[in-house]
């Protein structure tokens, strides 16, 4: 092995061992190849009695894996790894810790338990080990042209949900006559829909933003999402750093929907509140949709049942006024629910991740993605066929991992976990009895 850094160029990714994390090839091979010296400072002076008894070691130019066993909590340990490593000068800033459940494929942990002499079936759950890599690898930012690919979608974004929003008065017909006569000021009832839309998205965003700060989590740039069928289906936030810990990234994750969801439920109650003290003159100027917008999403029609019982138990295709403000509230409830599925980079797919291991949380994944795809047989409404083939384009894989990603998440997080599975499951199961001719959500 060279003793000095070497560049990643010409790299043959099939000669990698086969135990590196796939999301963390990319951002290795970006990078420089480490100095064996560094790495020989690390096992010497960063581990030992205290922190983490190191058994076997696989050091190569750009990863290094270190097996042993933790000599305190895993939590505890990181910091004293963490702040070890910072005590070495020149090093911390060409090296990174992370701690991680042992990436060994398992058909390689099990072929080393027969070498031992042991069965296949004693293989148990990954021990915690250390992988080295370099400092200066990170989540991939865009580069080049492909920051300009950032401004399409967002014009896309804007015109399908003005396209959305105005589709709302097609039962009405007297703003699409108006606009047909060239009296733009019809846009007057329809901007306000579209920007709320926007506008419950960007709370969303928001929310993210805020939570990095907080947590330390870099976030790159929104890539919004435009879809025909409710106007956006969101954004892609790409994390541009290693969470610290699955807290940080679960935080960072559920800020945002949660936020989302808070502002959609209140515009939608202060909406459904309005139009039931609305008066004649008022109403007549709402969109007019079939009852079932109102319950094609559980939680949005048990809001509707509370303020408006009437709607909820008129039939399907019954033409109701809705105020634009109920509108916002339903559309945002169930794009907020959409980025809550427990798939990939997705919020839920972060969440996941972090309260139940991505081990787990990949198999859940995968059950959802099936179950998604076999609702396309038992539904009229295409929002979930769509929604799924942007997750498996461009959402499915798991995101990098945490900096600690060995320390479980405390039970109160866990118990939020699973409450925001149940609310995102409300939100996109239809309310009992939406069966029959009629619109809804998407």
């Amino acid at each position: 092995a060279s003793s000095g850094p070497m560049p990643a160029g010409g790299v043959d990714v099939m000669s990698m061992p086969p135990w590196i994390p796939s999301p963390l090839l990319p951002l290795i091979l970006s990078q420089d190849a480490m100095d064996m010296e560094d790495l020989k400072q690390v096992k010497a002076l960063v581990f030992g009695p205290e922190t983490f008894y190191v058994s076997s070691e696989e050091e190569g130019p750009f990863i290094a894996l270190y097996k042993g066993s933790l000599q305190a909590d895993s939590a505890e340990v990181f910091e004293k790894v963490q702040e070890r490593l910072s005590a070495i000068p020149g090093v911390r800033d060409r090296v990174q810790l992370l701690l991680l459940p042992d990436p060994t494929p398992d058909t390689i942990r099990r072929a080393e338990l027969m070498q031992q002499g042991l069965p296949p079936e004693a293989l148990g759950e990954p021990e915690p080990v250390f992988v080295a890599i370099s400092a200066a690898a990170a989540p991939l930012r865009p580069q080049g042209a492909f920051q300009l690919s950032y401004v399409i979608p967002l014009l896309l974004s804007a015109i399908t949900t003005l396209s959305y929003a105005l589709s709302t008065y097609a039962f009405t017909g007297d703003v699409y006559d108006q606009l047909a006569d060239g009296d733009i000021s019809a846009l007057d009832r329809v901007l306000p829909i579209a920007a709320g839309i926007l506008g419950v998205s960007a709370l969303h965003e928001i929310g993210h933003a805020v939570a990095g700060v907080v947590r330390g989590v870099k976030l790159g740039v929104p890539l919004v999402l435009p879809s025909t069928l409710v106007g956006t289906y969101g954004t892609i936030t790409k994390f541009l750093s290693f969470p610290k810990d699955r807290k940080s990234q679960f935080d960072v994750a559920a800020a945002g929907p949660l936020v989302g969801l808070l502002a959609s439920a209140g515009l939608l109650l202060w909406g459904l509140w309005a139009a039931a003290h609305a008066l004649p003159g008022e109403i007549q100027d709402y969109p007019v949709l079939p009852a079932s917008f109102l319950r094609s999403s559980a939680l949005v029609g048990a809001m509707t049942a509370v303020l408006d019982p009437v709607t909820a138990m008129a039939a399907p295709g019954t033409p109701t006024s809705v105020h634009p403000l109920a509108i916002v509230g339903a559309v945002g409830t169930v794009i907020n629910a959409l980025n809550l599925m427990p798939v990939g980079r997705l919020d839920g797919g972060r969440m996941a991740s972090a309260a139940l291991g991505r081990p787990t949380a990949a198999l859940v994944a995968n059950i959802v993605l099936l179950l998604q795809a076999l609702s396309f047989f038992f539904t009229t409404n295409g929002l979930q066929l769509y929604w799924g083939l942007v997750i498996v384009l461009f959402q499915r894989d798991q995101d990098v991992p945490s900096r600690d990603d060995v320390t479980p998440l405390d039970d109160g997080r866990r118990v939020a976990f699973f409450a925001a599975m149940a609310l995102a499951a409300l939100a996109l199961l239809p309310f009992p009895g939406v069966g029959g001719p009629g619109g809804g959500i998407g």
